[in-house]
């Protein structure tokens, strides 16, 4: 199911996102007993070679999902503002939401796996910037030490540790 349908989901963007779903068959009540009130559909889900967007995280991609699907009635700036899984401040959130051409009050339902991808991105970069300026507040103060003692040399390791785990991440 797509954006805006009642059934369209969180399992539908990771469907959509491993796979390209095709209806195989659809089953009517009276195949169950007992009889639901609701028809079925049988999919056939042909995986993708690779996935069908391309996201720098994964992980951070489907958390921003989960976020925005986990309280379905509220607007996507309040969902991923109090999902347990996100550490963004609403200014972030918000302004990730306003690059992606949508207004405040838009929901987790009416976006498509595309434009999760975006917010990811965009998130993403939020914590890529701020770990830069962390760098930048490190050598700074290292350059404020006194010399001796082997400081700058251990500031040298730290940075180095941190553009390892930047470079990682890319």
């Amino acid at each position: 199911s797509g954006p805006g349908s009642k059934e369209y989901g969180a399992l539908s963007l990771a469907v959509q996102y491993y796979a390209k779903p095709e209806t195989a068959a659809e089953v009517p009540p009276s195949a169950f007993m007992p009889q639901p009130r609701v028809g079925s559909t049988v999919l056939n889900l042909k995986a993708h070679e690779h996935p069908s967007v391309s996201v720098h995280d994964e992980q951070l991609m489907f958390a921003v999902i989960r976020g925005s699907f986990n309280q379905r009635r509220k607007t996507l700036a309040n969902g991923l503002n109090n999902f347990a899984g996100l550490d963004y401040t609403k200014e972030e959130i918000a302004k990730a939401i306003s690059d992606l051409g949508k207004k405040p009050t838009v929901r987790g339902e009416e976006l498509s796996l595309e434009e999760f991808e975006k917010i990811a991105v965009t998130v993403w970069m939020y914590e890529k910037n701020e770990m830069e300026e962390d760098i930048n507040i490190i050598v700074a103060t290292a350059c404020s030490w006194p010399r001796g003692n082997g400081t700058m040399r251990a500031a040298k390791s730290i940075l180095g540790r941190m553009n390892a785990i930047a470079d990682n991440e890319d």
